[in-house]
């Protein structure tokens, strides 16, 4: 999926003539347990998957939010964000 996202915003960026990239998608699987998204990116901390593709722990939940890490991206460290995951994870518990 990640690979397929990759070409998609190499895509878009070339039909707006972009010098960078226009959108920034990134496939990841939400559980109860965690947040855990897809990057082309190694680190010691990933896991590797396959064809250059790695594992990146977002997040770990608890009962009262995600718990940030210390690679947690920055985006992912606004309240935004982890509110968005954390109400996302609430679905998961309801269904």
């Amino acid at each position: 999926m990640k690979l397929f996202t990759n070409r998609l915003e190499e895509r878009l960026r070339l039909e707006e003539g972009s010098p960078g990239r226009v959108v920034n998608l990134d496939p990841g699987i939400l559980s109860l347990s965690s947040l855990i998204m897809a990057t082309a990116k190694n680190f010691a901390h990933r896991i590797p998957l396959r064809n250059g593709i790695y594992a990146h722990l977002e997040y770990t939940f608890t009962r009262s939010g995600p718990k940030e890490l210390e690679w947690t991206y920055p985006d992912f460290r606004q309240e935004e964000y982890k509110s968005f995951f954390f109400q996302a994870r609430r679905l998961l518990l309801v269904s």
